[in-house]
C-alpha cells in the first residue's frame, strides 16, 4: 500500500491508534495514511482536532466486508495459534490491555477483546494464545471463516462447507444447537453456536479452549 506522511498532535494519534492501529501503520510523531485522501495539517490545536475527528472517519469506514479477516484452525489473520501475548500485542499495535491475575475468574486465563478489530476475541492461556471468538459487535461482525461462514448465516451453510459436523444441543439453551468441526488431527476446532436457527458467534482453535463453555472457565 502507498502512503504518505502527515504531522498530527497526541489526540488525534491516540485516535488513530484506538481505531486503526495495526502493523501496518506507524505509530509515534507521524502517522501513514493511504493515499486516496490526502491531508495537510497546520500546527495550531483547531486543525489538529480537526484532523482527528478525519482520522476517525476513516478508521470506522475502512473495514469493508472484504477488510475481514478469517478464522481457521491455526487462527485468525495474522494472529496464529500458539504465539506469545507479546507477539500478538506486537501485531496489533500494543493495544491489548490486561487484567489483574487476582481479578480474572482463572488466574492463568484471559480473554481481551480486541479493539483494532471489533468483534474479536482473544483467549490466552499462560500468555499462549489458544482461542479466538467471532462475534457481532456495533452491528458487525469481527470476521468470517475461511470456508466464508457468516455470522447470521443459517446452520445448512455450515453443513454445506464443512464435512464431519458434530451436532448437540446447545448448553443452557436446549432449542439452540452447537456445531464443531474437528482439524484433521483432532488438535483443534472451530464450533459455531446458534440463536435462533441462525449463526450468533463461532470461535476456533486449541480443542481444550473451544471446550470451555463460558470463557475461561
Amino acid at each position: 500500500m502507498e502512503c504518505y506522511s502527515a504531522k498530527i498532535g497526541s489526540q488525534a494519534k491516540m485516535m488513530w491508534q484506538r481505531n486503526c492501529g495495526s502493523p501496518e501503520h506507524r505509530i509515534d510523531d507521524e502517522v501513514y495514511m493511504p493515499t486516496f485522501q490526502m491531508l495537510k495539517t497546520q500546527t495550531d490545536s483547531r486543525n489538529r482536532f480537526l484532523v482527528a475527528v478525519v482520522l476517525w472517519s476513516i478508521c470506522t469506514s475502512v473495514f469493508s466486508a472484504d477488510d475481514l479477516w478469517t478464522l481457521g484452525f491455526d487462527g485468525i489473520g495474522p494472529l496464529k495459534i500458539g504465539m506469545r501475548f507479546d507477539e500478538v500485542n506486537r501485531l496489533v499495535g500494543n493495544t491489548l490491555g490486561r487484567t489483574d491475575p487476582g481479578l480474572r475468574a482463572s488466574p492463568r486465563c484471559e480473554q481481551i477483546p480486541l479493539e483494532t478489530r471489533p468483534g474479536i476475541a482473544l483467549m490466552f492461556f499462560d500468555d499462549i494464545l489458544q482461542r479466538v471468538d467471532v462475534y457481532k459487535k456495533n452491528g458487525q461482525a469481527g470476521g468470517r471463516t475461511e470456508r466464508g461462514v457468516n455470522i447470521g448465516d443459517p446452520i445448512s451453510r455450515v453443513l454445506d462447507v464443512y464435512r464431519n459436523v458434530i451436532m448437540d444441543h446447545r448448553e443452557y439453551v436446549e432449542e439452540e444447537y452447537s456445531l464443531t468441526v474437528r482439524s484433521a488431527n483432532g488438535k483443534r476446532a472451530i464450533r459455531f453456536l446458534t440463536y435462533e436457527g441462525k449463526i450468533e458467534i463461532f470461535y476456533g482453535g486449541e480443542f481444550g479452549a473451544v471446550n470451555l463453555m463460558e470463557g475461561c472457565t
